[in-house]
Formats: C-alpha cells, sequence, structure tokens
C-alpha cells in the first residue's frame, strides 16, 4: 500500500511518516528542496508535483498560516486526485471543526470548511475523517501548538502559580498524546474504516479545573491553595462531543493519567 502524507514535516506529518513508514510505502511532501517531494501550497501545483500512483492520501497540511482560497485550492486539487485516480483520502481534522465550535476563530472555520468540502464531493466510501483533540508528545515537540498544556506541566514541576480563566467551569479540553493518534491511523488503515470519526477518547475530556487537579497529583510538593488563583481571562468554550465508539473500542490505551505522568517525567528544568 503506497501513502502520500501532505505535509509531512510538522509535528503530526513527522510522527506519522516515522509510524507508518514501518509498514506500508509512505512518501511526504515538504515545502523543502532537500527532503520529501517538494510541494508549496501558495505557489505549487500538486498534481504537478507527484509523479507516483498512490493508494492514500493523508491530508495534513495545516491551515493556520494560509488564506482562505489557498487553503481550498489546494483541497480541490487533492480531491480531483482521489477522484481521477481512485485513491482514498484521510483527512487529519479536529474537534475545532465539529459544527458548535466552527466559528470561534479562523483555524476553526478552515477546518470545517475543509470537511464540508470532503463530504460534498467524495462519497462516504472514498474518504476517512479524523477529528483529533489538542495532541502532546513525551519530547515537547507539540509545546509550540499547546502552549497552555505545557505551561501548566511547566509550572506545576516548579511550583509556579497558575491563573485558572475566569469562566474555568465552562472550559472544556481534551489532551490526547500522540502515541494514540498513531494507533488510531492503525485501526483505520487496517480495517479501512471509512465516514467521519471523534478520534479522542471521552475518558481524556476534563473541565479546566479538574484537568489542573488532575495534573497537580503529579508533584506531591505543589501547594493548590497558595498557587492557584482566579484570573480575569476567559478560556475558549470548546464543544467536546462523545466518541466515535467503533472507532475507540479498538484501541487499547492506559489511564490520562498515565500519560500526563509520562510526559512530566520528561520535563527538565533547563528546557522550561
Amino acid at each position: 500500500m503506497k501513502i502520500l502524507i501532505l505535509g509531512g514535516t510538522g509535528f503530526v506529518g513527522s510522527y506519522l511518516y516515522n509510524h507508518l513508514k514501518n509498514n506500508y510505502e509512505v512518501d511526504f511532501t515538504s515545502t523543502s528542496k532537500t527532503i520529501g517531494i517538494r510541494y508549496n501550497i501558495e505557489k505549487d501545483s500538486l498534481i504537478d508535483s507527484i509523479t507516483k500512483n498512490y493508494d492514500i492520501i493523508i491530508n495534513n497540511i495545516n491551515p493556520c498560516n494560509l488564506n482562505y482560497s489557498t487553503y481550498v485550492k489546494s483541497l480541490e486539487e487533492i480531491i480531483f486526485l482521489c477522484k481521477e485516480k481512485n485513491i482514498w483520502l484521510i483527512q487529519v481534522s479536529s474537534l475545532s471543526a465539529q459544527n458548535n465550535n466552527r466559528n470561534l476563530n479562523p483555524y476553526n472555520l478552515r477546518k470545517s470548511i475543509c470537511d464540508d468540502i470532503i463530504k460534498q464531493e467524495l462519497p462516504i466510501e472514498k474518504y476517512t475523517i479524523l477529528r483529533f483533540p489538542h495532541l502532546f508528545d513525551n519530547i515537547g515537540l507539540a509545546r509550540k501548538s499547546q502552549s497552555g498544556f505545557y505551561y501548566l506541566l511547566d509550572s506545576i514541576k516548579l511550583n509556579k502559580p497558575i491563573n485558572l480563566f475566569s469562566n474555568f467551569r465552562l472550559c472544556l479540553r481534551n489532551y490526547l498524546p500522540i502515541e494514540l493518534l498513531l494507533n488510531f491511523f492503525d485501526v483505520v488503515l487496517e480495517y479501512k474504516k471509512k465516514g467521519i470519526y471523534n478520534a479522542y477518547l471521552d475518558s481524556f475530556t476534563f473541565k479546566f479545573d479538574e484537568l489542573i487537579n488532575t495534573l497537580i497529583k503529579l508533584n506531591d510538593n505543589y501547594n493548590f491553595d497558595k498557587l492557584i488563583s482566579i484570573g480575569k481571562n476567559e478560556g475558549l468554550i470548546y464543544s467536546i462531543e462523545p466518541q466515535s465508539d467503533d472507532l475507540v473500542n479498538q484501541i487499547m490505551c492506559k489511564t490520562p493519567y498515565y500519560y500526563f505522568k509520562t510526559v512530566y517525567n520528561q520535563l527538565h528544568e533547563e528546557k522550561i
């Protein structure tokens, strides 16, 4: 099985490539001239950039720094290829794309529009949309995208104060370790799962104060009463729909605390 990862050098893409290449023939696109297949979404045509035939395209292009027209144009090229070459499209999406979240910010809207176009243009047997929550890893590659999560871990490890959002009781968060994302991909590829999936676990969904209460258990010396306070800033109020049981039931995982502890133990003061 031949797989092409679009956006293969970022956080998720690099983990995906290194994982999938063990069992599949995998290529990836990159803006670099020295690694991967050269493809600059703002300048290049995807159709002209790839020369092989693939069974699967994994669309992992990050829309953050792209305007709507560029992002949609690239998606139209991807869909054209999937139709012409009979390719299975796997879209790396986000809980941000869920209906109640789509208008919170431009990133969410781009993700949601992308999902909508795929559903409109491709039959369900030709696509899989995986909606992931916030992702973290043990070595800090996610530190930029999930700065809030690492802020909590850093503060707890160093006994520094934490300010809760003023609306913390309304703020849900779901942080998923990258290894479980890779497990979800293994299940999707092995069982050829098609359609839309909420690729996260309900047991990893916390209210913001519940998340902090779980994390502070990582440091026996952390003084909750003295170091936790209510700030003035409001946090984003995400809607987190239930997990997709028919996907999640194939996943073997440990408790959230286990994964939080693993990344917490990897933190070094000199890197904080």
